[in-house]
C-alpha cells in the first residue's frame, strides 16, 4: 500500500485563519463524497500556525478481513527524508497511533534519525479482539549542522485485528544554543530545516 504526503508552504502575508478555513472546507467536501472515516484515514492534515517549523507524516492501514474489512494481508509503510541544517537543532518526534488490543507487538512503528531509534510504539496485549485504542510515543534527537537522514516505518506485523489503524509522526525543530544571549544565537523564525540539494530521497 502506498501513501502520498504533500507539504505546502504559504506566503507570509496569507492569514493563517484563511488557510485553516480553506483546508476545513476541502475536508468537509471530501467527507461528503467518501465518508468521514475514509476522509480521516486518507485526508489527514496538520497546520502549523507559527509557519514552517513543524511537519507531520501519517501511515495508515486498511481494515483487516477478520474485523469486517477487505484486506487479508500484512501491511506496512515507510517514509524517509534527508535534511540539511545550517545550525545545530533538537528534533522532537511525537507519535500518535490507533492500534489493536488483541495482542502486543503489532501495529508497530518507529522513527529513526541517522539510523538510531528515537521513538517507537505498538499494540496492547489485552485479548480484546477487534477493539482499538490510541497509543503514543515520543523522543528527541540533538543533531549537528549538516546532513541527516530521518526514516519512518510502520507495519501491522500480521493480517489480523486492525480497524482504522494508523501511525502519525509529528516533527518539531528547535535551535540548540550554547549561550542563548550570545551574538551567534539564531531565533527559531530565522532557522529553517530544508531538503538537501542534489541528494536522492
Amino acid at each position: 500500500m502506498t501513501r502520498e504526503v504533500y507539504r505546502t508552504t504559504f506566503a507570509p502575508g496569507v492569514p493563517t485563519q484563511d488557510v485553516e478555513a480553506s483546508l476545513l472546507l476541502a475536508i468537509w467536501g471530501t467527507q461528503s463524497l467518501h465518508g468521514e472515516v475514509q476522509a480521516r484515514l486518507d485526508a489527514a492534515h496538520s497546520l502549523d500556525p507559527r509557519g514552517g517549523c513543524c511537519w507531520s507524516v501519517r501511515i495508515g492501514f486498511d481494515d483487516s478481513k477478520n474485523c469486517a474489512g477487505m484486506n487479508a494481508n500484512t501491511q506496512s509503510g515507510t517514509a524517509s527524508r534527508r535534511v540539511c541544517l545550517s545550525t545545530p537543532q533538537r528534533l522532537t518526534i511525537n507519535m500518535t497511533g490507533y492500534v489493536e488490543t488483541q495482542n502486543g507487538g503489532f501495529e508497530h512503528a518507529e522513527a529513526r534519525v541517522n539510523g538510531q531509534v528515537v521513538a517507537s510504539g505498538g499494540s496492547y496485549e489485552e485479548g480484546s479482539g477487534c477493539t482499538m485504542r490510541e497509543a503514543t510515543a515520543s523522543g528527541f534527537s540533538d543533531v549537528s549542522a549538516g546532513e541527516h537522514l530521518i526514516e519512518l516505518s510502520a507495519s501491522t506485523n500480521d493480517r489480523l485485528y486492525h480497524v482504522g489503524a494508523f501511525w502519525e509522526f509529528h516533527f518539531t525543530w528547535e535551535p540548540l544554543w550554547h549561550h542563548p544571549s550570545s551574538e551567534g544565537s539564531h531565533r527559531l523564525d530565522q532557522v529553517r530545516p530544508g531538503n538537501c540539494e542534489n541528494v536522492g530521497r
